[in-house]
């Protein structure tokens, strides 16, 4: 919300509509940095050329807060001196004929000053060369009066990881005096360091439970006796609330006084703070989009089940909406049981197992009707604080597939079994709404072969998302590569019902909607089915599309959003977001050429083998535990028609 205005000068107010724009900034003495650089730290910014949020408004408060921002960017870089001032009647000048003020920042930078020499009191031998690496500074950087501190605190970091958690670090400093005409001064910089003991741990302590003390102790990495060390204690923490029993795990260490520790050692006490979850839990939920339809959701879990540390999760799923005919009815329906029953401390690896019926009453395709049941046995390992290897062998032993309304033709039943590997690295700062870090995905799938069953694919897909804080937005990215092909008897001889390159429908990839490609219908780009044979139709320039999509071998999608915040109404939870995508599927990778790679190349609107491009902008309402999210894309080549799309889900697109 904006703040109360109280302008130096003639102008006075408190609402809105009394607050002034702001016309223009000066800014004078700034020699070492562009006047470019220093408005664009600022809150108080001049007229943009597109200005789609309104003029902006003179804030004294906000411009008090750009003094003291652009005084601390001159100290990072070496001005320990610098005066950044405005504020007076001479600075910020009204002129009541636009109701707009002019700015006026004035700076004198100073003398800059370096780093001379950094050293260690007392010399720490080996130990020493390891901890310059963690101070962030070198002789000749320019030097930050705050510098000093935070890498003061990041050698205390290293000691503590080393298991010295008595350590104590200080900083002195001299300053190498110039002549008052010269530009530059010069310091050199002190390390004090006290090692103190290296810690052991003596006991463990465990407060704000209800569980078995032996389901907690089994996360741990840490045995009493052996040394602390700061890595354990994370490793251990990050056990504790994977574990899922737990809404959040804090720590803290105790001396032990008269523990009897060795000389140069001591025993410290570990203490586990902890603030449990429910261990039982029902869900219930309803939701409307535009990809699903109405949704109905519910579910039961229990976090230990049989007070053994075991997960018991049930969950079902149904989606109802109109088909092509316009006939309203269960379009979609899941019904899945998961069951953690093993855990691997040691390895930092846990088992489960899952059973799940899928029921697909309607495709893209309308030709099939399938039905998947499946057991899924998945590995999961953590290899740091974030990034998890997962291993997964799935058997999809029954597809049923009605093509015809005819009873005499037998419905094909198959079986597929796959060995999937994924290396998730999530560096997210909220799982929700980020504003910085981001995801890589990277999964690849094989099917058949030694494995048995009936078809034979490889599957590689690999998803990175970036967030970049911009401003008071974010600017969020996605790019997506994918690929599946057969091999073997799949490739040579493709099942009944099967399009001929071997890959069922349900493998393939579709792109367009509101994950993907937004502007144009759900699974709509990309080859298209002739509804006669279930194969590939050809482009055929002038002609009607067939109805259906085919779905893809190879899939690239890439998404740039710039998410803002809207201040409409007091509401703090609604953002804006203006989005990019571009995207689509084919039957092979040299499909994608230069003349179909660009939006403005247009071609013929039948030629489906094209990178689409939709762009467009929407809204998004945040909640604690999702984001509702609403689009409008607007499609830069046109399949069926050229009109806008609106896109209804949850959860941002990406």
């Amino acid at each position: 919300m904006l703040l109360a205005f109280v302008a130096a000068g003639p102008v006075r107010g408190d609402t809105e509509e009394a607050l002034p724009y702001v016309a223009h900034i000066d800014i004078e003495g700034n020699e070492s940095f562009s006047d470019g650089d220093l408005k664009a730290l600022m809150r108080t910014r001049e007229p943009r050329l597109f200005q789609f949020l309104g003029r902006p408004r003179y804030l004294r408060d906000w411009l008090r807060s750009d003094l003291a921002t652009l005084a601390a960017h001159y100290h990072r870089h070496g001005f320990y001196d610098v005066r950044v001032y405005s504020l007076g009647e001479e600075d910020v000048v009204y002129d009541a004929a636009s109701h707009s003020v002019s700015i006026r920042v004035r700076v004198e930078e100073g003398k800059r000053r370096f780093l001379r020499s950094i050293g260690f009191e007392p010399p720490l031998g080996e130990m020493e060369r390891r901890l310059r690496r963690r101070l962030g500074l070198a002789p000749g950087d320019p030097f930050d009066p705050e510098s000093p501190g935070q890498a003061a605190y990041r050698v205390l970091r290293a000691l503590q990881e080393e298991g010295r958690f008595s350590a104590q670090v200080g900083h002195r400093s001299r300053v190498r005096e110039t002549p008052a005409h010269a530009a530059t001064d010069s310091l050199d910089l002190v390390f004090q360091v006290q090692l103190g003991p290296a810690a052991r741990l003596g006991a463990v302590v465990l407060r704000g439970h209800g569980l078995r003390e032996e389901l907690i102790h089994r996360e741990l990495v840490l045995r009493a006796g052996e040394p602390l060390r700061l890595a354990a204690i994370r490793e251990s923490q990050q056990n504790l609330l994977d574990s899922g029993y737990f809404r959040s795990v804090d720590y803290r260490l105790e001396p032990m006084p008269g523990a009897g520790a060795p000389p140069g050692e001591e025993y410290l006490r570990l203490v586990w703070l902890f603030r449990e979850r429910r261990m039982r839990a029902f869900e219930m939920g309803v939701g409307v989009g535009t990809v699903d339809g109405l949704r109905l959701l519910g579910g039961w879990s229990h976090r230990n089940l049989l007070d053994r540390g075991q997960r018991l999760a049930l969950e079902g799923k149904l989606s109802l909406r109109n088909d092509r005919d316009g006939n309203f009815g269960l379009q979609y329906e899941r019904e899945a049981l998961e069951w953690r029953f093993l855990h691997v401390v040691r390895l930092r690896a846990h088992l489960s197992l899952t059973l799940f019926r899928e029921k697909d009453y309607e495709q893209e395709t309308r030709l099939t009707s399938l039905e998947t049941r499946a057991i899924r046995l998945s590995a999961a390992r953590r290899l740091s604080r974030s990034t998890v290897l997962k291993v997964r062998e799935q058997f999809d032993f029954l597809y049923q597939r009605t093509l015809s309304a005819d009873a005499a033709i037998p419905e094909p039943k198959y079986l597929t079994r796959s060995l999937t590997f994924i290396l998730d690295r999530d560096t997210r700062d909220h799982y929700f709404h980020p504003a910085r870090g981001g995801q890589g995905l990277l999964s690849y799938e094989w099917a058949g072969g030694l494995q048995g069953g009936d078809h034979d694919f490889h599957r590689l897909q690999c998803n990175l998302t970036h967030h970049h804080r911009s401003g008071e937005g974010v600017l969020a990215s996605r790019i997506f590569v994918g690929f599946v092909g057969a091999y073997g008897a799949s490739a040579v001889d493709p099942k009944p019902g099967v399009p001929d390159d071997g890959v069922p429908f349900e493998e393939r990839f579709y792109c367009g909607g509101a994950a993907s490609v937004r502007g144009y219908d759900e699974n709509s780009l990309g080859p298209r089915l002739d509804p006669e044979s279930g194969q590939q139709a050809p482009d055929l320039p002038g002609q009607t599309l067939p109805p259906y999509a085919l779905g893809g071998r190879a899939m690239l999608v890439g998404n740039l959003e710039y998410r803002f915040p809207l201040r409409v109404f007091g509401a703090r939870n609604l953002r804006g977001v203006f989005f990019v995508d571009g995207g689509g599927t084919w039957l092979d990778w040299r499909d994608i050429s230069g003349e179909r790679a660009f939006p403005w190349q247009h071609g013929d609107r039948t030629d489906t083998r094209r990178v689409f491009y939709g762009v467009g902008a929407g809204l998004r309402y945040l909640t604690p535990l999702t984001v509702i999210r609403v689009d409008y894309g607007v499609p830069l080549q046109a399949l069926a028609d050229s009109r806008g799309r609106w896109h209804l889900s949850l959860g941002h697109a990406f």
